[in-house]
């Protein structure tokens, strides 16, 4: 599985296994709701100066947004600013996604 299948699969409301093998139980525990499990699946993957904002919508919805103030360098040697969103009708699971998404921006991992 990869990690575009696993946003689109969180984004319809179900999860998928082996995509984020060592973080998996904490992936779901956020998924399931809990901000605890979002707060350290984003430190443990997003290590740095990454800043979260989650807001609630009037009328209902989450919206997580994660950005970083420095410019960041992928493997291949190419910069970015690292700056990602999500909606979801939950705060963890819209934390979860942006997450996701960023991890989605910095490219594959070798090995």
């Amino acid at each position: 599985m990869t990690l575009a299948k696993l946003i689109e699969a969180v984004e319809a409301g179900t999860f998928l296994m082996n995509v984020l093998p060592e973080h998996e139980a904490t992936a779901y525990q956020a998924f399931s709701g809990s901000l605890d499990a979002a707060k350290r699946l984003h430190d443990a993957l997003l290590p740095g100066s990454v800043t979260v904002c989650i807001t609630q919508r009037y009328g209902g919805g989450f919206h997580a947004r994660l950005f970083d103030w420095v410019e960041r360098v992928r493997e291949d040697g190419s910069r970015w600013w690292m700056e990602a969103s999500a909606w979801s009708d939950n705060p963890a699971r819209a934390w979860l996604l942006a997450i996701l998404r960023a991890l989605e921006q910095e490219g594959p991992k070798d090995g």
